[in-house]
């Protein structure tokens, strides 16, 4: 779900498992990220960044767009930081999630 160059909001479906790699980079070659090969349905393009990715079946948030050269007229991929790896972040109040999410240090997995 997300709102290209400002747009109203659009949503993108992929029915095909997803890769665990690094930002940019190939299958296997990280763990930081979730690639989206191609978009069986819709794309995102700039100021889609940011948007969540969510597991259809959970229905739980997973990640959030971090950049990618999906676009109309394109089958690029696209990565997602894996927001498990958001929450610790680089380890500073002021880059991980659980500050902000957590602040109390629940130990809340989910919600």
């Amino acid at each position: 779900i997300h709102h290209p160059s400002g747009h109203e909001k659009r949503i993108s479906e992929e029915v095909n498992p997803l890769s665990i790699s690094r930002y940019s980079g190939a299958t296997g070659t990280g763990t930081t990220h979730l690639r989206v090969a191609d978009w069986d349905q819709g794309t995102t393009e700039g100021g889609s960044s940011g948007s969540g990715l969510w597991d259809r079946s959970s229905k739980l948030l997973v990640g959030q767009l971090h950049g990618g050269g999906a676009a109309c007229g394109n089958n690029e991929p696209d990565w997602y930081g894996r927001f498990f790896t958001s929450w610790t972040g680089g380890g500073t109040t002021a880059t991980r999630l659980s500050t902000h999410l957590d602040p109390t240090a629940s130990g809340v997995t989910q919600l």
